[in-house]
């Protein structure tokens, strides 16, 4: 369905509103699309985050839409472990939502060792087996299929992944360049945030 300016703008106080009560967020699946839905669970990220997930939203796509009540859903992480695991490797049961999260978007570089890069997202799935046309081919050929990306994980080349801003300001702003892009290329429906570990205070997370 299509969201009127005020109804974005209801939106956008109801959810400062949740976001001003929580401390701490531990897991947060925001699914974008063309009639969608937006969904918050157990939420581990807080205010930085709700601003760049709301620009995303707003500028990126043009509706969004409740899910059924009672639907059927499974849910997978794909790609984080480069073990030439395919959509094609899943079997996609028709009568099921099928999210798939490309795992993982993670802002370090690809240095050795790996260093924080301040909110510049870079993929690191498994982009041999996992590349726009995949993913565009995957949703073509299954109606009931979405495909989000997944921020930040548990590790990379062995050292813990943090949530490290340098200036939260340039943070957002690389933040907002770097996933619109991905989500852009990738024809993507959602964004995950899994961020595991936090070199950030609290009051700068939330």
């Amino acid at each position: 369905m299509k969201l009127s300016f005020q109804q974005k703008r209801d939106i956008c106080t109801e959810t400062k509103m949740l976001t001003d009560n929580i401390i701490t967020i531990i897991h947060l699946d925001i699914y974008l699309s063309r009639g969608h839905k937006i969904q918050l669970l157990a939420m581990d990220s807080c205010k930085i985050l709700f601003f760049v997930i709301l620009h995303l939203l707003f500028i990126t796509v043009p509706s969004i839409q409740a899910a059924p009540a009672k639907s059927k859903l499974f849910r997978e992480y794909i790609g984080a472990e480069f073990q030439d695991v395919t959509f094609s490797d899943v079997p996609i049961n028709p009568n099921i939502e099928f999210h798939f999260s490309l795992s993982f978007a993670i802002d370090y570089s690809s240095s050795s060792p790996p260093s924080p890069t301040n909110g510049d997202f870079i993929v690191y799935w498994d982009t041999k087996n996992l590349t726009p046309s995949n993913v565009y081919s995957t949703k073509a050929n299954h109606s009931n299929v979405k495909v989000a990306l997944s921020l930040g994980g548990d590790t990379i080349q062995g050292q813990d992944v943090h949530f490290k801003p340098t200036s939260i300001d340039s943070w957002v702003t690389n933040a907002i360049k770097s996933i619109t892009q991905m989500v852009r290329v990738y024809n993507l429906d959602g964004i995950d945030i899994d961020y595991e570990h936090f070199t950030a205070d609290p009051n700068t997370f939330a």
